[in-house]
C-alpha cells in the first residue's frame, strides 16, 4: 500500500512541477525518501527486464544482473550530473530536491522507453528527449539555477543517460574481442 501512495505522490508531484504548483509536499525530500526512490527504480527496472525475458523466451540470472547492473548507471548519470552542476555553478542547490523527483523522472523514462521500444527501437529517443524536459523543468523549480544552466543540466544528464551504457557496450565488445 506505501508503494502505491508513494507513486500517487510521486505522479502528483510531478503534474505540480509541469504546471507550477506547489511540488515539494508530495515528494519525501529525504535520504530515506531517495532510498525509497532507488528502491521503486530499480523494481521497475526488474520487472522492465522480466517482462522483457517473457516475450523472448525467458531471462537467465546473469542476465538480469547485467541488465540491472546497466539500469544502475542511470540514477548514476543523474548524481553525476546534479553534483557536477552544483561545483560547476558554485550554487549549493539542495541535492535532494533535484535528485528524489530526478529518480522518479527515471522510473517514467523506464516506462516510457519501454512502451516506445515494443514500438520500434529507434522511438526510444522520444523517453530520452521527454525525460530531459523533465529534469529541465525539475532544475528550474527545485535548483534556482539561471534557464541556460537548467537546460545544460537536463541535456548533459541525458547525455550521461545514453553515454554511459553505449560506452560500457563499447568497452566491454572492445574487451571480449580481445580474447
Amino acid at each position: 500500500m506505501k508503494l502505491a501512495a508513494t507513486l500517487i505522490g510521486a505522479v502528483r508531484g510531478w503534474g505540480a512541477l509541469l504546471s507550477n504548483a506547489q511540488w515539494r509536499q508530495h515528494f519525501n525530500l529525504t535520504s530515506a525518501g531517495f532510498v525509497a526512490a532507488l528502491a521503486i527504480y530499480f523494481l521497475f527496472a526488474f520487472l522492465a527486464l522480466s517482462l522483457g525475458g517473457l516475450a523472448t523466451g525467458g531471462t537467465s540470472t546473469h542476465a538480469l544482473v547485467i541488465g540491472l547492473a546497466v539500469f544502475g548507471l542511470y540514477p548514476c548519470a543523474l548524481v553525476i550530473a546534479t553534483f557536477g552542476f552544483r561545483i560547476l555553478l558554485r550554487r549549493g542547490a539542495p541535492v535532494l530536491d533535484l535528485l528524489v523527483p530526478g529518480t522518479y523522472a527515471l522510473v517514467f523514462h523506464l516506462l516510457l522507453g519501454g512502451l516506445l521500444s515494443l514500438v520500434g527501437p529507434p522511438l526510444v529517443i522520444i523517453a530520452v528527449v521527454f525525460t530531459g524536459f523533465l529534469l529541465v523543468r525539475l532544475a528550474l523549480a527545485a535548483s534556482g539555477w539561471p534557464a541556460p544552466a537548467s537546460v545544460g543540466y537536463g541535456v548533459f544528464t541525458c547525455v550521461l543517460l545514453v553515454g554511459m551504457p553505449v560506452t560500457l557496450y563499447m568497452l566491454a565488445d572492445t574487451f571480449t574481442a580481445s580474447f
